[in-house]
């Protein structure tokens, strides 16, 4: 064999390699919704938020109708293709500059703005969300900082949880002093911490959520020795202070236009840049997170070469793909595609006309793993349109196998964020001094979703009043489901509330949450009913009750108290003549089959339950045994048992033709103390407490039960 011949044999079965591994990835192609319409006016600094796997919110500038750019927003439900909208609402009513907004959860978003009547002053405003329904609160400062903004892509912000926002920004125009810092929502106050200076001679900025703790920034950093490096930097939060970690250079050859990062897994992420050194042209790499140090495993993947960038915009749709979206300038058109990881490297699919004409300020938000929309607008009347008009587009893949959560309470969706408990989805637990209830995690997806261990925590005013009792399992395959208990307990007589959190790996609802409430009450003991008795016989019945309340307190134990009515016609635990007999714990209904009774005979009954309040009993009730039969009363005259009082011997005479088997020896409860042989017509009691007996003759012609005292 020469060497050229294993040469291209070698080079048929590495291109056959690639082929095969690139045939292992099928690129998934967006299908475009027609043009959904937010705004039929002059709109214009744009900024979209994802709420909920149905909902996105919409900030803009209506320049329309003399309003001169006030502040608006609009809450859109996403229906297939298409979107509904709320009523817009009027933010502010002056001018603004520059304004963000940043979704805390499905019903609180952050809005910060700069307006005309204050420059170089933060302000911001909480904004809640029910339905389509927004309300603002009144505006605050954001820190006692005026900031300077070199233009809009230096200000940033992203919630790492429902209470936690880090924000950053070009605090000195003169020295493009980028400052972070973070701050702790309650209500609709927030409580900031002091700045972090991560850099100066800084512009186009980005900002990631990493985890519950740690976010990653990317920034073009024009330090004097080289222009326009590109730079990536973790930090982490402790309550409100933030650690920065070591800048890192991802790129110290070309120019750095416009930045953006996503977050793939806690430690992965997307960066992707404009190159502005001649080729003008997009890049997209994969790097990972480790700490607060970035590795860059795999090479850049180069697109849109040679055409004109004003913006990029780029989303997750899940831990392998993105969608990247890309503003042309005001004479080109705009475009999309989405790119998928392949080891370390990233394969772009087909980019694509976003609309006939140019769209600006196009940003592209991800819903879930198989929907995101185009929020973009409809620039300079090309479309016969409304000049600058505001609008939306909805894109839907086909499924993958990514996972997809979902929880309800009582067969009930309960949405991420939902911050009013009801009885309906179980979320309001009711009144009680103990309560449980169960929810349910659903994979609505096809790939396996991952819980961990513990993964359902609680926080909140009163969060020492629930506790998990059940945690769900730590993965759940596709369409499948999983269960938790929370357990609540409390004497105080108000409301008490918390928030349930339930952590997993689906990326757009990596901290599902909401809240419950139960309003506590002091303990008390169970209440109990007694049923009437059934299956009577001469010797036996069948008694029991109902535990219909645990009275706040866990039931420890329940069963049924008896006695022959004449010795004791209100038999309680420990009573005269009294038979106790316990039936396991709990609330609920229960039975017993109570026997050697004598025949009759009246007996007074009651149903009874404990718990650490204490005793309670059912209403007291009667039976009489059934007569004797003919058998019986054969018995009963062909048996004569004396003395009774027994003190020592108790002598049992027989007829002749009776021949007795055994005797047992029954104490009032019905516990068997012994069986006995009788020797010469008698069986010895001497050593035999004082007190009730029963003693069961058995014969070979039936048995007889007889009552006997010991003295």
């Amino acid at each position: 064999m020469n060497q050229k011949y294993v040469y291209n044999l070698l080079k048929i079965l590495l291109l056959t390699t690639v082929f095969s591994i690139n045939n292992l990835f099928a690129q998934r192609t967006p299908v475009a919704g027609s043009i959904q319409t937010y705004n039929n006016g002059i709109s214009w600094g744009t900024n979209a938020q994802r709420l909920s796997d149905d909902k996105i919110i919409v900030y803009y500038k209506n320049a329309s109708s003399g309003s001169t750019g006030d502040g608006f927003a609009v809450v859109g439900t996403i229906s297939g293709s298409t979107i509904s909208w709320g009523s817009a609402l009027e933010l502010v009513t002056d001018n603004i500059i520059y304004a963000k907004i940043v979704t805390l959860s499905s019903e609180k978003v952050l809005f910060v703005y700069e307006e005309n009547a204050t420059p170089d002053v933060y302000k911001y405003k909480m904004l809640t969300i029910s339905g389509t329904t927004i309300t603002a609160s009144s505006s605050a400062q954001l820190s006692n900082t005026a900031y300077d903004i070199g233009w809009q892509r230096s200000l940033q912000m992203v919630a790492l949880t429902e209470n936690q926002v880090v924000i950053a920004m070009e605090a000195n125009i003169a020295t493009d002093s980028l400052k972070v810092f973070t701050g702790t929502v309650s209500g609709n106050t927030i409580s900031w911490g002091n700045e972090v200076n991560v850099a100066s001679n800084v512009s186009n900025v980005s900002l990631v959520r990493m985890s519950d703790m740690k976010f990653a920034m990317g920034y073009e950093w024009n330090d004097g020795a080289i222009s326009g490096e590109g730079m990536l930097v973790a930090g982490t939060v402790n309550s409100n202070a933030i650690t920065m970690g070591t800048p890192q250079s991802f790129e110290s050859t070309s120019i750095i236009g416009t930045i953006g990062l996503t977050s793939l897994t806690e430690s992965s992420l997307a960066v992707i840049f404009e190159d502005d050194g001649g080729t003008d042209e997009g890049r997209l790499f994969y790097a990972t997170l480790s700490g607060t140090t970035f590795t860059i495993p795999g090479s850049e993947t180069n697109f849109y070469s040679g055409k004109s960038i004003e913006d990029l915009s780029m989303t997750t749709l899940s831990s392998t793909e993105v969608v990247v979206g890309i503003n042309g300038q005001s004479t080109t058109t705009s475009h999309y595609f989405t790119a998928s990881l392949l080891g370390n490297n990233f394969t772009l699919g087909a980019e694509t006309e976003l609309i006939s004409g140019n769209a600006d300020e196009f940003q592209v938000v991800s819903i879930n793993a198989d929907k995101f929309v185009g929020v973009f607008i409809d620039d300079d009347n090309v479309n016969g349109v409304t000049d600058e008009r505001g609008d939306v587009k909805v894109f839907t893949l086909t499924s993958t196998t990514n996972p997809e959560i979902n929880i309800q309470g009582n067969s009930t969706d309960i949405v991420s964020g939902d911050s009013s408990p009801s009885t309906s989805d179980y979320t309001d637990f009711g009144t009680g001094a103990s309560l449980s209830k169960t929810f349910t995690i659903q994979n609505t997806g096809s790939g396996t979703l991952t819980l961990g261990s513990n993964a359902v925590s609680i926080s909140g005013t009163n969060a020492s009043d629930f506790s998990v009792s059940t945690q769900p399992a730590t993965s759940v395959s596709g369409s499948s489901s999983t269960t938790f208990t929370i357990d609540f307990a409390s004497g105080v007589a108000s409301t008490r509330t918390a928030v349930l959190h339930i952590n997993n790996d689906d990326i757009h609802e990596y901290n599902y949450h909401f809240s419950i409430q139960a309003v506590g009450a002091s303990a008390s003991v169970p209440i109990v009913t007694t049923t009437t008795a059934s299956n009577i016989s001469t010797t036996s019945a069948t008694i029991g009750g109902n535990v219909t309340s645990d009275g706040g307190d866990t039931v420890s134990e329940r069963g049924v108290v008896y006695a022959i009515t004449s010795t004791n016609n209100n038999p309680t635990i420990g009573g005269i003549g009294v038979t106790k007999d316990d039936n396991a714990s709990g609330i609920g209904a229960f039975s017993e089959s109570i026997t050697g009774l004598a025949a009759s005979t009246q007996y007074s009954y009651a149903a009874y339950a404990i718990n650490n309040q204490g005793t309670s009993y059912g209403t007291v009730k009667m039976l009489i045994t059934s007569a004797l039969s003919v058998d019986d009363e054969f018995l009963q005259k062909s048996i004569n048992v004396y003395p009774n009082p027994v003190v020592d011997e108790l002598y049992i005479d027989i007829e002749s033709s009776i021949e007795v088997e055994d005797v047992k020896v029954y104490d009032v409860s019905g516990k068997l103390l012994r069986t006995l042989t009788l020797i010469n017509k008698k069986i010895n009691f001497s050593n035999v407490y004082s007190g009730l007996y029963f003693i069961k003759v058995r014969t070979n012609q039936g048995s007889l039960t007889k009552i006997i005292v010991k003295k």
